[in-house]
């Protein structure tokens, strides 16, 4: 959502926590923005991140990302999920949670693997001539 849709400034309403019967704790966010239109929308936003969910503060502006299509899409960078008017919760896949951990480690160990391959390639290309010991010195 944040490629397609619009940045824009949002106020904290609400922050709410509820325990789920599996022992993890799901965040919820409530904000409200005024869209191109001028036209005011509160939106639920769901999240996994206790950290994220402790960094906002109630009556304190966010950026937010919206869909000029459907502004009642609305979400803040990190989130999980928009709750729908009405609904508790949305169920996360576990893999959804995780994917931002392993682009990250892809991408580590892609950008470690071009100066490995970079010094592998030259050192097989040039190969270094073994140093010489000295003279050698010996008995008659």
């Amino acid at each position: 959502m944040e490629k397609r849709g619009v940045k824009e400034d949002a106020n904290v309403v609400l922050k709410d926590s509820a325990p789920l019967g599996d022992g993890s704790t799901v965040y919820k966010v409530m904000f409200v923005y005024v869209d191109a239109h001028k036209v005011a929308h509160s939106v639920w936003n769901q999240m996994s991140d206790g950290g994220l969910w402790a960094s906002f503060e109630e009556k304190k502006p966010i950026k937010i990302y919206y869909l000029p299509d459907k502004p009642d899409m609305a979400i803040i960078p990190g989130a999980d999920a928009v709750v729908p008017e009405g609904a508790q919760y949305v169920p996360i896949p576990s893999t959804a949670k995780r994917a931002g951990a392993l682009r990250y480690l892809a991408w580590s160990l892609l950008l470690f693997s071009l100066p490995v391959y970079y010094y592998a390639y030259h050192a097989t290309k040039n190969p270094r001539q073994p140093k010489s010991k000295g003279p050698v010195i010996t008995r008659k």
